[in-house]
């Protein structure tokens, strides 16, 4: 028989199992219903988070769907800004838009035929214009010498025109020419040539539908004025003198009209010595001694330094007859007795 103790003692342990066991039990239970509750919120949870996703997916396909429009937009811009550039490409390439205008030089050429100076061509430094009917050029500078072709474009050469300065004559063997070759093969006016004196410049009778006016001793023969029967051409190549009045380079003279003279040089009085005036501005110190360049044969070209006109044909001692002395370099050369008279004389002492 157990002592009332001992059953106390057991009781109390079966009474401490049983609350033992009940605890274990309810907190097993509390443990299942946590887990269970805690399940359940987390998969709330995970299902919302993945609502969230869903969203998100469905925002961020939404975004790309927007990107995507931003995208064929821009590319609709880019397509339309190199359709654009690639019409102005077009446009650009497209030959009937292209600019064909010559920008050479316009107008007639050399030797053309014109009836204004606006008809003939002109280039930077040649400008061109209409001389009695065919297309010349002015020179660029005066002319170094003679058939020149430093101061012209091809095709023409450098003479000096008593009235109208250095002239680009076109050369009728390298051109078209609309009118007649003259003795130096230049491009000239022929007689049947015509121009409009009221565009150009130089348009002389009878080149402007006139009659030709010849002076006293001389008749029209065409284009051209010439000396009757013993009459020859005076020095001033403007009218005509009687044979035998007019003196050779190296006489004695008073006047310019007294010295014999060519087309091309002028016959002048200096200081008493009939010479000629040059065609051209020769080199100083006469580097073309020897030479007929600017001077007829028989004279050489010299400057003087003073005067009009003052390079002259000095006429050699060797060829003409000299009223004056002959200098170093065997020209006729004006000494202190000979002059002039300066009313008529191109360089006379007062």
């Amino acid at each position: 028989m157990f002592s009332n103790s001992k059953i106390k003692s057991i009781n109390a342990q079966k009474n401490y199992s049983s609350e033992l066991k009940f605890r274990q039990v309810s907190l097993l239970k509390i443990l299942i219903l946590s887990a269970f509750i805690s399940n359940c919120f987390h998969r709330e949870e995970i299902i919302f988070r993945n609502d969230e996703n869903i969203n998100e997916v469905d925002i961020a396909e939404n975004a790309n769907e927007t990107d995507t429009s931003e995208l064929d937009i821009s590319e609709l811009d880019a397509n339309i800004d190199v359709n654009n550039d690639a019409s102005e490409l077009d446009a650009n390439n497209d030959t009937d838009n292209i600019d064909s205008t010559d920008t050479g030089p316009t107008g007639a050429p050399l030797g053309s035929s014109c009836m204004c100076d606006s008809d003939c061509a002109s280039t930077t430094y040649n400008q061109g214009f209409c001389f009695n009917g065919i297309c010349m050029q002015y020179a660029s500078d005066t002319c170094s010498s003679g058939n020149s072709s430093a101061e012209c474009n091809p095709g023409s050469y450098c003479w000096e025109s008593a009235n109208n300065g250095s002239i680009c004559w076109p050369n009728a063997s390298e051109v078209t020419c609309a009118g007649i070759a003259d003795d130096d093969n230049s491009c000239v006016a022929a007689p049947t040539t015509r121009c409009d004196d009221t565009c150009s410049e130089i348009c002389n009778a009878p080149y402007n539908g006139q009659p030709l006016e010849c002076p006293e001793n001389a008749h029209a023969n065409e284009d051209q004025c010439l000396c009757n029967d013993g009459f020859i051409v005076n020095s001033t190549n403007d009218g005509c003198v009687a044979e035998g009045t007019v003196k050779t380079p190296g006489s004695a003279c008073n006047c310019d009209s007294e010295c014999e003279g060519t087309e091309e040089n002028a016959g002048i009085c200096i200081y008493g010595i009939c010479m000629q005036l040059a065609s051209i501005d020769c080199p100083a110190g006469g580097s073309n001694i020897g030479t007929t360049t600017g001077c007829p044969a028989g004279s050489r070209c010299w400057g003087i330094g003073e005067g009009p006109d003052a390079y002259l044909c000095w006429p050699d001692c060797d060829t003409y007859s000299c009223v004056g002395e002959c200098d170093d370099d065997g020209s006729c050369s004006p000494t202190d007795a000979t002059n002039c008279d300066n009313t008529c004389g191109l360089l006379c002492r007062n």
